[in-house]
């Protein structure tokens, strides 16, 4: 190693070496060796802030976050208290509104006990997610096409993995005599909340007209922060569903091919603080037609589908 990889170093090991003796939760009794660190805050409000630790007083807090502002939060509102590195610089005081999902799918992290978040996607569905324990959380969603439902468990594993398994619920407004959709499913991610690549799987089940397998799903996404207020996201997402096909008797033949049914890339742009978050992006879906007789194509137009979502955390 030469000396001056070495040198840069230093000031990283210092972080680690003191995170190390910092005590999460409470304000440490001498925090004056924490001045100059990254340090971030929540009250009892459900309140998050993160940035420089400038001091404290006897009533006040005070940090100086990413644009310069310099905030003075009440001690005893003060419930959580965690040194964090700052070593990427204003990128290490980003936090995210959204962090528990991507663009739609969510991560394979737990969200905290108490979390509450309420989500306006492409205007036309709301969504809501809670975490009931630090294990257990609870997603739904109502649109114009019907409503989803999702429970899921999920585990950290260590302090850059996380897994999830769970399954969603849902049902058409227009034909409610068609039953729920089932789509059990299983999520792993490495990384952090803030800088992630996760990767999950699922299959769909019907049980209108006896018990069905109508397709299955592959997506890896990620997120990538810019600037503390900034982030890139993006999802890609496989789908394999069955197929039909008529022959010149008009006999109707369903079957499973390797065959992609669709192919849906996306990313958007993440404009977000501890409350509120927006994504702007888009989502370009390839359908593929066809059957093993006449062959494959991809249908056309390619039309991309614009992605705009806001996300509020109320707790």
């Amino acid at each position: 190693m030469s000396i001056r990889r070495a040198v840069r170093l230093v000031p990283l090991l210092l972080v680690v070496l003191v995170a190390a003796g910092a005590p999460a939760g409470e304000i440490p009794a001498d925090p004056g060796q924490y001045v100059g660190l990254g340090i971030s805050i929540r009250t009892s409000g459900g309140g998050s802030f993160q940035g420089t630790f400038l001091g404290l007083s006897q009533d006040r807090v005070e940090i100086v976050v990413a644009d310069g502002q310099i905030l003075q939060i009440a001690r005893s509102e003060v419930v959580d208290f965690v040194l964090i590195d700052s070593s990427e610089g204003s990128r290490s005081f980003y936090e995210d509104s959204a962090s528990n999902r991507l663009i739609v799918m969510p991560t394979g992290f737990p969200m905290d006990k108490g979390e509450f978040q309420i989500a306006d996607q492409e205007i036309v569905a709301v969504t809501g997610s809670y975490g009931i324990s630090d294990w257990l959380s609870v997603w739904g969603g109502v649109s114009i096409p019907g409503a989803l439902f999702s429970l899921r468990g999920s585990l950290a594993v260590g302090e850059r993995v996380g897994a999830s398994v769970g399954s969603f619920v849902g049902a058409s407004w227009f034909d409610l005599s068609l039953g729920p959709l089932v789509l059990p499913y299983a999520l792993l991610s490495v990384g952090e909340n803030n800088n992630n690549v996760t990767v999950g799987a699922g299959f769909a089940m019907t049980f209108h007209d006896g018990f069905n397998m109508p397709g299955a799903v592959l997506a890896i996404g990620g997120k990538r922060t810019l600037t503390a207020g900034t982030a890139i996201v993006t999802e890609n997402w496989v789908v394999f569903a069955e197929r039909e096909r008529y022959d010149l008797s008009g006999v109707r033949t369903e079957y499973w091919t390797a065959v992609l049914f669709v192919i849906a890339p996306s990313v958007a742009f993440r404009i977000a603080n501890n409350r509120l978050s927006w994504d702007i992006g888009a989502v370009v879906p390839f359908l593929i037609n066809g059957n093993p007789v006449d062959g494959y194509q991809l249908s056309d137009p390619v039309i991309p589908v614009p992605v705009l979502s806001v996300t509020y955390r109320i707790r």
